[in-house]
């Protein structure tokens, strides 16, 4: 037990290493709060700001979603479900208080980075997959090129723990014999499917989907 707890640590600290040195410019732009001469216009000034009009709202004991005129006035939209992961304020709230709206975005992505590896290996680890092969896959999936062009404009791409996050939270409910323990599991994946919906939409109809797929041919 020791040995397998060793082995796991390790394992998360490589993941959070790699992470770390893979996106040293995310992390120099955190820890440096450097001001750039130019700018990219992309997706990411839209998420960084709807993140704080929800932030904002929340501390005002407002409607976190509540349609704003700040884009278009004095008409109002609603951006709740416009791929601006709006999900990013519940993270927004730890981290803003400390550090401003920019790095806390960063923050987040970061995370979403290290997380997309560490739960991808802890799915295929509840699978009793060989540990060597859990790990680079895990490593395969957390650094596809796929996230890696995303960070450069669209950072709403980023949190693709969600699927092995779905996916080991129903086949740990499928697997469950207590009644109280498939209530719980099920609260879980109705939270995790709502926090996909608001993260990206198009993540959410592939999860949806999967789940279909999976019901109709298991």
């Amino acid at each position: 037990f020791k040995l397998r707890m060793r082995k796991n640590i390790i394992t998360i600290l490589f993941f959070l290493i790699l992470t770390l040195v893979f996106n040293y410019r995310l992390v120099g732009s955190l820890l440096l709060n450097r001001n750039p001469s130019s700018i990219a216009v992309n997706d990411n000034i839209i998420v960084e700001f709807v993140t704080e009009i929800s932030y904002q709202n929340l501390k005002e004991l407002k409607n976190p979603f509540t349609p704003t005129n700040r884009f278009l006035y004095p008409y109002e939209i609603n951006y709740s479900l416009s791929d601006t992961s709006v999900a990013d304020f519940l993270f927004f709230l730890l981290f803003r208080p400390f550090l401003d709206s920019y790095q806390s975005i960063v923050l987040i992505v970061l995370i979403n980075l290290f997380l997309s590896s560490f739960v991808m290996y802890i799915l295929l680890r509840s699978f009793k997959i060989n540990y060597y092969i859990s790990f680079i896959s895990s490593l395969i999936y957390g650094f596809t090129p796929y996230i890696s062009q995303r960070i450069q404009g669209h950072d709403t791409y980023t949190p693709i723990y969600l699927f092995p996050l779905t996916l080991f939270i129903i086949f740990k409910f499928l697997g469950a014999k207590e009644f109280k323990k498939k209530l719980v599991l099920s609260v879980f994946i109705g939270l995790v499917m709502a926090f996909t919906l608001l993260s990206n939409f198009q993540y959410f109809l592939s999860v949806l989907l999967s789940i279909i797929f999976f019901v109709v041919l298991f």
